[in-house]
């Protein structure tokens, strides 16, 4: 499902206001865009959508993230696209998170070089981050699974670069992830490595 030139108003209309972002996401896609394109350029960002950074803990409305993160993607300019750009963010949200207290705490209990406990924890990492969504996790084989997520509110670029920062995190190498789309929302990530 590429993105279309309209996904942050789609998104935006689909949004609860009871939906929310822990701030530790938010600034480690400032943190990201900070290092690609300058501190300049991710200081101007956060002034025209959030005015300021985000306290790590607190929860705040998902319609500012997803404000961020469109804003984030359109500066980052990733040659390859916005899919792209939003993909990168996913990953530098997840690398956020893995080196958050509660990343870490996560890291240390299902240790490197299990792929699959890492993301059999993946719905408790995400419920961490994020109020809305559920995801379930299923064992394909030795070294593939299967993450679905329903009532997902985040693009599927997002949730890619996010999973494949997770498998990184635990050390797996070759990886590869691919998307099943169902409908809004919904969607399978087949993971292999």
């Amino acid at each position: 499902m590429a993105l279309d030139s309209n996904w942050l108003v789609d998104l935006l209309g689909r949004t609860p206001a009871s939906a929310t972002v822990r701030g530790f996401v938010f600034n480690a896609m400032l943190e990201y865009l900070a290092a690609k394109k300058g501190s300049e350029v991710a200081a101007s960002v956060l002034e025209r959508t959030l005015r300021k950074r985000p306290a790590d803990l607190l929860s705040y409305p998902a319609s500012d993230f997803f404000r961020l993160l469109h804003a984030c993607a359109e500066a980052l300019h990733a040659p390859e696209g916005i899919d792209e750009a939003v993909r990168q963010m996913g990953y530098a949200s997840a690398d956020g998170f893995f080196s958050s207290p509660m990343g870490k705490m996560l890291l240390s209990i299902v240790g490197r070089g299990d792929p699959a406990r890492l993301i059999a924890n993946e719905p408790t990492a995400y419920a961490t981050s994020f109020s809305f969504g559920k995801r379930t996790f299923r064992r394909l084989g030795p070294r593939e699974m299967v993450l679905t997520h329903t009532d997902d509110l985040l693009p599927v670029p997002y949730n890619m670069g996010a999973l494949e920062a997770a498998m990184n995190s635990v050390g797996a190498k070759a990886q590869h992830v691919k998307p099943e789309p169902v409908s809004e929302g919904h969607c399978a990530y087949t993971i292999v490595w």
